[in-house]
């Protein structure tokens, strides 16, 4: 029961809702839009370069330039539905109008300040024990130094060469 009491709550993120149908449409204006440019791309590059040369019958430029005509329709219808979108959903709350409000109505902020000062501890906590691995190392390290176990350098390569590679030798120092 509970899953199903969970779908009916997601689901109303994704039916009737201005959120979702603005998305949507925003979506298909976006495609067909898309759409339009790729047949315009097209027919620029592949024939509008040759039109002395007829490498295009008649018939199919028509049937592009038609093809263009009707998505730039369907943009257009497209754009006035969100106007009237806008007018369906006016008095109505959405989905995230309450996001970023203050919720002392819904959450106790006592909670909500516990839990704050809860993460701060932890990230104190973090930051010592942090500092503590960094000191322990600097300590073993400096240990090694003194018995005169070192750490090998790491060997840097001339960054002047004119070969983009380095092989372990060099051609311009033999």
């Amino acid at each position: 029961m509970w899953d199903l009491r969970r779908y009916f709550g997601l689901r109303y993120l994704y039916t009737k809702t201005l959120e979702f149908e603005v998305g949507y449409l925003c979506h298909e204006i976006v495609y067909r839009y898309q759409l339009v440019l790729e047949l315009y791309q097209m027919a620029e590059r592949r024939f509008v370069k040759f039109e002395n040369r007829n490498f295009a019958p008649v018939g199919y430029m028509f049937y592009i330039y038609t093809n263009i005509l009707q998505q730039s329709q369907d943009i257009i219808h497209l754009c006035h539905m969100l106007h009237e979108i806008e007018k369906k959903y006016k008095g109505k709350r959405g989905v995230f109008d309450d996001y970023g409000e203050n919720r002392d109505n819904k959450v106790n902020s006592s909670s909500a300040m516990k839990s704050e000062l809860a993460y701060e501890k932890w990230l104190q906590k973090q930051r010592q024990e942090e500092r503590k691995r960094q000191k322990e190392r600097k300590k073993y390290l400096k240990q090694l130094h003194k018995f005169g176990m070192t750490t090998t350098k790491k060997k840097t390569r001339n960054k002047n060469s004119s070969w983009p590679l380095h092989y372990g030798w060099s051609i311009e120092n033999w």
